[in-house]
């Protein structure tokens, strides 16, 4: 988050400062750590893509969780 200041999502009620990080594969296994799926975010954008995963996957915030290895 040091380097990623302001929020990427930028999705309606964004409050612009990165608070988060969104895990746009999930958790599991090596992908906790995995910084190539790392999506920094405002809490709001946060709160929104976790609430809403079909239009997370629409706009490229969430990836699919099968085929974790790709």
């Amino acid at each position: 988050m040091e380097q990623n200041k302001l929020c990427k999502a930028r999705l309606e009620g964004c409050t612009v400062w990165t608070t988060d990080v969104h895990h746009k594969k999930g958790r599991i296994n090596n992908l906790l750590t995995d910084e190539t799926y790392f999506l920094p975010v405002c809490r709001s954008c946060h709160q929104v893509i976790e609430l809403n995963p079909v239009l997370a996957k629409e706009l490229g915030f969430s990836q699919s969780r099968l085929n974790v290895g790709e």
